[in-house]
């Protein structure tokens, strides 16, 4: 009904594995139904472990990449080291990193605690279709309500100059930010942040980088 709604299918690993049609099957199926990608969730071991070992799995990443869909994912900590090896394979896979990647927070972290906690998704910024949505910021800090979430400013600082601007791309977490900000403080919180106070990289993080994204399934036959 609404042309400019880009939708994502949530899929799990076993629904993957299951399957009885094959990846290429399915991947134009959602094509067919306008999806855009899929969304996961990664948060154990054995899912984990299917990302980066499972040929029935792999060949749904092939199968996207072929198609130029995304895959957006949630996950943290060492659950992100499954998909360099997936991006290896598939260097030109577009996927989508969820709330800065949920790295783990405390108050007044240093640089050095920032790369620590940010490590796993600073290094698949080495692969250029990797992006990270700056999102979720309530779940990062203490208190949640705490706006504009100044503790969370240094680690998108850290995203910025691992990732550049090109990359970075907001996120308002609807519905679930709503318990702790609106939604127009998730859009003005990029004004508190000093290194985004230009009216260009703003630009990008607040709708430019995502219609670049979008734009390469459009140009998809």
């Amino acid at each position: 009904k609404y042309t400019w709604v880009k939708p994502l299918r949530f899929v799990t690993v076993p629904e993957l594995q299951n399957c009885k049609k094959t990846a290429r099957e399915m991947v134009q199926e959602w094509r067919n139904n306008r999806f855009v990608g899929i969304s996961m969730y990664i948060f154990n071991d054995e899912d984990a472990n299917a990302i980066s070992n499972d040929k029935s799995v792999d060949a749904y990443f092939n199968a996207l990449e072929n198609n130029n869909m995304i895959i957006s994912v949630n996950s943290k900590g060492r659950y992100w080291q499954c998909w360099e090896h997936v991006l290896h394979k598939h260097n030109n896979l577009t996927l989508l990193l969820s709330h800065c990647g949920l790295p783990t927070t405390t108050p007044n972290m240093s640089n050095q605690d920032v790369k620590n906690t940010l490590s796993e998704i600073l290094l698949l910024s080495q692969f250029p279709n990797v992006y990270v949505k700056l999102s979720g910021f309530y779940a990062l800090s203490r208190p949640g309500h705490e706006y504009p979430h100044k503790d969370c400013h240094i680690i998108v600082e850290l995203l910025l100059a691992y990732y550049g601007a090109d990359r970075l791309l907001w996120g308002s977490d609807y519905t679930p930010s709503l318990d702790y900000t609106t939604v127009p403080q998730t859009i003005s919180m990029f004004q508190h942040v000093s290194c985004l106070q230009n009216n260009e990289i703003q630009h990008k993080i607040l709708g430019g980088n995502l219609l670049t994204v979008l734009s390469r399934l459009d140009s998809k036959p």
